[in-house]
């Protein structure tokens, strides 16, 4: 927004020193009204960051703050813990036994990529960080 008003500025004091004839607007005074616009130029540029942007910032912090979040249930999260456990031992099982190799690691690396997300409360994308070590 700071930067459009500049822009704005700049605009207006081009069309103020053009002598440039708008419809419904009348010059009195040209310099009066370039020293207007180099003043609330000025002022954009020093305290927009300042004041302005920061009460912008501070009511959207506000407003996700007030905004609220569902959680799922924790008859849910126990039933998809316990899906995800049956699943990653099944895939366990036959990648013991040489079954389906490649669909059942895949399977297997899934269901403990879904534990660990939700054994650490992240995000998938703060897991993906994680090196192979620590996996």
């Amino acid at each position: 927004m700071g930067t459009n008003l500049k822009l704005i500025c700049n605009v207006a004091f081009k069309i103020v020193i053009e002598k440039r004839k708008l419809p419904k607007i009348q010059w009195e005074d040209r310099n009066k009204k370039k020293s207007d616009i180099k003043y609330f130029r000025k002022l954009i540029e020093g305290h927009w960051c300042n004041e302005i942007s920061s009460l912008a910032l501070k009511t959207l912090k506000e407003r996700q703050w007030e905004t609220t979040v569902q959680l799922p249930l924790t008859s849910d999260i126990l039933l998809f813990q316990t899906y995800t456990h049956d699943l990653a031992s099944n895939a366990y099982e036959k990648l013991k036994n040489q079954i389906e190799v490649r669909k059942n690691y895949k399977i297997l690396t899934e269901c403990v990529l879904a534990h660990t997300v939700m054994f650490n409360k992240k995000r998938v994308g703060d897991v993906q960080y994680l090196k192979i070590e620590t996996y």
